[in-house]
């Protein structure tokens, strides 16, 4: 397999450190370092993060598509569970400390959110989760993310910026004087979805409500496998209802319905009293 060139460096950058302590006389050092290029090196480095979990991040549509392209971009060979990793990584080490999630990309309407899951290590997340059930270490961040998901969501934020080289004062302008989605996202080549978001993430009201509808893709989409255990673990054990669980997915409800319904699971009652609240 081809190396990318974040590879190659990384890997340039290992040989060199190892050069350096064989030259100042710490041999053993040097043949550790080594040693991470190697099979049996590898094979140790997959073993410290081979136990993993599925987790689910609460996003806008248009911020899921935006990472999966970027990471597609980017000529590092990572993919987003990786990065998942290194956020709890750098967060749990110190070096990650997120701002206020308020200040973070709006959440948008129901039907704008989607479910991007990523598989992250047990150890490192559940390091992340303890330092988020500490009240000193939350009073010293200034504020209480909800979970880790959320420290993740912000880390990729700010790898990859949804608004990165758009002026927003300029789009919000143009598009004041008239001009459409679509001839906007032309001019800055970007998806009509990204414009519509920062429209309105800026309090700006569509002209056309389908406008929004269709820029940012409504509800019509299929679950991914691992979306679909998730949904599955989430109405059976959460007890989470049907509506709940196409906001949190950013399906519509009867796609949920459906799924439960192929997989012979009974649906709880949503009217009368004995109905559990959805």
């Amino acid at each position: 397999m081809q190396l990318s060139r974040s590879d190659e460096r990384f890997k340039h950058d290992l040989e060199a450190a190892a050069t350096a302590l064989r030259d100042a006389s710490q041999p053993d050092h040097a043949t550790t370092v080594e040693t991470v290029l190697t099979p049996i090196g590898a094979a140790l480095v997959a073993r410290q993060y081979a136990d993993r979990t599925n987790m689910p991040i609460s996003v806008t549509r248009v911020e899921r598509q935006h990472y999966a392209a970027s990471v597609e971009k980017s000529d590092e060979a990572l993919g987003l569970s990786v990065l998942a990793d290194q956020a709890l990584y750098e967060f749990s080490e110190g070096s990650f400390r997120p701002e206020a999630y308020t200040r973070a990309i709006s959440r948008g309407e129901p039907s704008d959110l989607a479910t991007l899951t990523v598989t992250v290590d047990k150890t490192l997340r559940g390091r992340a989760t303890g330092l988020l059930k500490d009240p000193q270490f939350t009073k010293d961040l200034g504020w209480k993310p909800q979970s880790a998901a959320i420290i993740v969501r912000l880390w990729l934020q700010q790898r990859f910026p949804l608004f990165a080289g758009l002026n927003a004062d300029g789009v919000i302008a143009a598009y004041g004087s008239g001009d459409s989605l679509s001839k906007l996202a032309k001019q800055h080549d970007v998806r009509e979805d990204l414009i519509a978001l920062l429209l309105t993430n800026n309090g700006i009201l569509l002209r056309e409500r389908q406008d929004f509808r269709d820029a940012l893709g409504g509800c019509r989409r299929q679950l991914s496998r691992p979306e679909v255990d998730e949904v599955i673990r989430r109405y059976t054990v959460d007890q989470a209802g049907t509506y709940v669980l196409a906001r949190e997915f950013g399906v519509a409800p009867n796609t949920i319905i459906r799924l439960l319904d192929r997989k012979g699971i009974e649906r709880r009652p949503t009217r009368g009293k004995k109905s559990k609240p959805e």
